[in-house]
């Protein structure tokens, strides 16, 4: 799953290798909860979190609280990016699970930018590289 400590030991291989002090995490799907779940874990003071890219965290089989208790503890102020679909486009219905991480983001010092796909197709818009770096550099 998104949490397994494997994703950490590999993620922290690239980080001594390159001597990376800065980072960005970026993911589609559960790979969107992965963004957010180890750009929190693994900030520290050696290891500076600027941002997280999440597209459309419409994903159902994980323990949201893992992810929460993260956010609820944040004391950095990342730019935090979360691109999402809709379970109902006509009615604005956003996933129960998303509309908690969102929730708890807006609790927090951060700059956080929504962007609502108008659509109910998971990962319906994948932003393009030169789109995310205009928004995060």
């Amino acid at each position: 799953t998104y949490n397994d400590d494997r994703y950490g030991n590999i993620i922290m291989h690239y980080v001594k290798k390159f001597n990376i002090k800065k980072f960005i995490t970026y993911g589609p799907s559960m790979g969107g909860l992965a963004s957010i779940y180890w750009g929190l874990k693994l900030n520290n003071s050696n290891l500076k979190l600027l941002g997280v890219v999440s597209i459309d965290l419409r994903v159902i089989n994980f323990d949201k609280n893992i992810v929460l208790e993260l956010i609820k503890k944040m004391n950095i102020t990342p730019v935090i990016y979360l691109n999402y679909t809709f379970e109902d486009v006509e009615n604005k219905i956003i996933n129960e699970n998303t509309k908690s991480i969102i929730n708890e983001f807006q609790k927090k010092n951060c700059l956080l930018m929504l962007q609502p796909t108008e659509s109910n197709k998971h990962l319906e818009f994948i932003p393009s590289k030169s789109y995310l770096k205009n928004l995060l550099i």
